[in-house]
């Protein structure tokens, strides 16, 4: 999503949405279905597009990361 503009109508900012849906059963139970979002800003910039695109490669693994630990936390509680 665009959080704002260069005066040039570019894109500056925008605000990165990685949305989970998983589902967990567990053996006698019935399905449970779980979602959750999770937001991150990112600065773009056309004169370093080589660097932003490597930042943005990092902030897509840090929210698997982040992702993946909380579906973990929510396992653990189940069990």
């Amino acid at each position: 999503r665009t959080l704002s503009l260069f005066a040039n109508g570019q894109v500056a900012e925008y605000e990165l949405i990685y949305k989970v849906e998983y589902r967990i059963q567990l053996p006698g139970e019935q399905e449970q279905f779980y979602q959750f979002e999770l937001y991150r800003d990112y600065q773009d910039d056309p004169n370093q597009a080589l660097a932003k695109a490597q930042e943005l490669e990092l902030l897509l693994s840090e929210l698997r990361q982040q992702a993946a630990n909380r579906i973990i936390r929510q396992l653990a509680r189940l069990g």
